[in-house]
């Protein structure tokens, strides 16, 4: 079991992209604006789509999770710890099944004398090494079960558009670990070149199976039930979860000089290096989404921390241990305040918001029990130069859609969304736009292009306009417009 553990739903603000987010180190286990879906594949090591069943919510409620736990674990640890946590803070019950679905299964052919029993005991897998010619991926493989391979398989394959995604299923029948090499070419290098071989031909080739479409039988896990409100939090978890203490060793903070590149990174080791940013920037790339700096609307500050320029070279200890890119962030924003001597506060101001409200409603009732999502779909053909995507939504309330709006179409949204649509119940609907952002249009486009905003007009009877909404905002009391001494 987890140490300690603080589970709750991610806000609304948390982050416009809605990606589940995993990391571990400085004794912290970090899961953000994760799906029970998510958090249940990752519990149990398999694919989303191998689990089945479960409320129509699965997909669209997000969850944030920080967990203590000791530094040395490891990731099959942290797995199970995270099955006992789904369990007890969720009521989480499943059971295992298997199904069979198309794929590709790896059989025996006549094995090839180079896959030969392993030499050592140490389980090395399948690494890339070198190879002798631009046009071939070479992989060495030790003490390497087939179980194993195939498992690794699946990420080569799809990385050189073999598989794609779907499942793979060792066949072969054969036990035990083995050594062998592996030389193919990806299908970029095949259309340049016909001295290439092809991952097939190779896995037959070299090594005497064969790799070919049939019905495989996966294993899948089954949602039986699972609460959608986490129990609380333990009384004392801030004594049992406090925050990490870290700070970076050295930082040199100065202004930069006006030709400067903008730049920022994480370097390894817990290192930042930002040129040409300002204090604003500043604290929004150390939230990275995290808070209310993430809109610009959201930051009540002086004009001078959006123009002011400044260079930052920092480094954490180097017996800080693991840090992830979250504690870096962290640490930046504890030294942005230090530096700046920044008093701040929190109020509800007036701030310009999407506001999505409904117009002449074009929503149908969802039928049946689909899980609660939006998919890409396949847009209509049209002019390429539309840029249209195409989002097939099941099951969705208007405030899950809101929530998942910013993701869909981020290049139109530099404020945050309200939804205040007024409508009940769950909708079954597809909605198609233009990617990139275009303009508003009285008529339609010659390319076909639509704006996100005549889309939700036209094809679904909403409108998403520019409006003033009192939210929460972060107001800077003070901020010193120089850095104390490096």
């Amino acid at each position: 079991m987890f140490q300690a553990a603080d589970v709750h739903a991610s806000p609304d603000h948390h982050e416009i992209e809605a990606m589940a987010r995993v990391s571990f180190g400085g004794e912290r286990y970090r899961i953000r604006t994760a799906n029970m879906l998510e958090l249940i594949a990752n519990a149990y090591d398999i694919d989303a789509a191998s689990v089945l069943g479960g409320p129509s919510w699965l997909e669209a409620d997000r969850y944030d999770i920080v967990a203590r736990t000791p530094a040395n674990t490891s990731p099959d640890a942290l797995k199970l710890m995270l099955r006992n946590l789904l369990s007890v803070r969720f009521g989480l019950k499943v059971h295992a099944e298997t199904k069979t679905e198309d794929g590709y299964g790896l059989t025996v052919v006549k094995l090839n004398p180079q896959v030969k029993a392993a030499a050592g005991a140490e389980s090395k897998g399948c690494q890339k090494v070198p190879d002798s010619s631009a046009l071939n991926q070479s992989l060495s493989c030790q003490n390497t079960t087939m179980a194993d391979f195939v498992r690794g398989l699946r990420a080569w394959a799809s990385s050189v558009e073999y598989v794609g995604n779907l499942p793979i299923e060792d066949q072969t029948g054969l036990d035990g670990a083995r050594d062998f090499t592996l030389r193919y070419s990806d299908r970029a290098m095949l259309a340049k070149s016909d001295d290439g071989i092809s991952l097939f031909d190779a896995i037959q080739d070299q090594m005497g199976l064969k790799l070919e479409r049939r019905n495989v039988t996966v294993p899948v896990v089954v949602v039986d039930s699972v609460n959608r409100m986490p129990t609380a939090n333990a009384p004392n978890l801030a004594l049992q979860l406090p925050p990490l203490k870290i700070k970076f060793e050295v930082a040199d903070i100065r202004p930069s000089p006006p030709d400067t590149k903008h730049s920022f990174s994480i370097q390894a080791g817990g290192g930042v290096y930002a040129a040409g940013v300002t204090l604003a920037e500043l604290l929004r790339l150390a939230t990275n989404g995290d808070s209310y700096f993430y809109f610009p609307g959201m930051l009540a500050a002086p004009a001078w921390m959006d123009s002011k320029r400044f260079t930052i070279a920092a480094k954490a200890a180097d017996n800080a241990g693991e840090l992830t890119a979250d504690d870096v962030r962290q640490m930046l924003g504890t030294l942005a305040a230090d530096r700046f001597k920044i008093v701040s506060h929190q109020e509800d101001r007036p701030v310009d918001v999407y506001l999505l409200t409904a117009s002449k409603p074009k929503l149908k009732a969802a039928e049946g029990f689909n899980r609660s999502t939006c998919k890409a779909g396949a847009p209509p053909g049209r002019s390429p130069a539309a840029a249209l995507r195409t989002f097939d939504c099941q099951n969705m309330t208007m405030a899950q859609f809101a929530k998942a709006l910013p993701s869909i179409a981020p290049p139109y949204f530099d404020h945050p969304l309200v939804e205040a649509t007024g409508l009940a119940g769950e909708y079954d609907f597809s909605l198609t736009f233009s990617a990139r952002r275009v303009a508003e249009a009285a008529t339609a486009d010659p390319t076909g292009a639509i704006s996100l905003f005549d889309a939700l007009d036209r094809q679904l009877g909403l409108k998403l306009e520019l409006r003033k909404h009192s939210m929460p905002v972060t107001v800077i009391d003070h901020a010193e417009q120089m850095p104390t001494e490096n």
